[in-house]
């Protein structure tokens, strides 16, 4: 019992700590991207209250920012310090309305936001209706095949009572 509530503990905590530092990693990123466009405080403050940040235009910057260290041919140790944007190896972009998460590092990029939504939830739509149409077609088939075999009974039926009245006749001739 008490290991099952370590383990319980130990993954609530890990858990915790994983959202706590996606939260934190979505703040750096916005306000990195705030503080490098010189958006004033009271603006930066609504479109964290409303949320509304182009997530491309993030990418984009942070991108150029990261790129720019690489890049820079002076290599005054001074200015590097003092110029020098440290953007984070992982960045987790947030956007809630319309939904959009981005999860980038170095070499991958992963996003999900209401195109791949939309998408998956026309690819089931057209799966459910695509299901409906074989269930129908199938429905009607055995309706077919049951109406093909009353048919081949009552004939079959017909056809034995006939010969059993022939049989009968023949037998009551002799």
């Amino acid at each position: 019992m008490t290991k099952k509530l370590k383990v319980i503990f130990i993954s609530i905590l890990v858990i915790i700590t994983l959202v706590s530092i996606c939260i934190n990693n979505v703040q750096l990123n916005r306000n990195i991207y705030c503080n490098d466009l010189h958006i004033k405080k009271s603006k930066q403050d609504l479109m964290s209250k409303t949320n509304d940040y182009n997530l491309d235009d993030m990418e984009k910057h942070l991108d150029y920012l990261e790129n720019k260290d690489e890049n820079s041919k002076e290599k005054n140790k001074i200015s590097e310090v003092i110029e020098k944007v440290y953007v984070p190896k992982v960045r987790i972009l947030f956007r809630s309305n319309p939904f959009d998460a981005r999860i980038e590092t170095e070499n991958y990029k992963f996003y999900i936001n209401n195109e791949i939504t939309f998408t998956l939830e026309n690819k089931f739509t057209n799966i459910n209706n695509a299901f409906l149409n074989y269930e129908n077609e199938v429905s009607l088939r055995f309706k077919e095949i049951e109406k093909e075999t009353y048919a081949f009974e009552t004939t079959f039926n017909k056809n034995i009572e006939n010969s059993l009245k022939n049989l009968k006749t023949t037998m009551n001739k002799l």
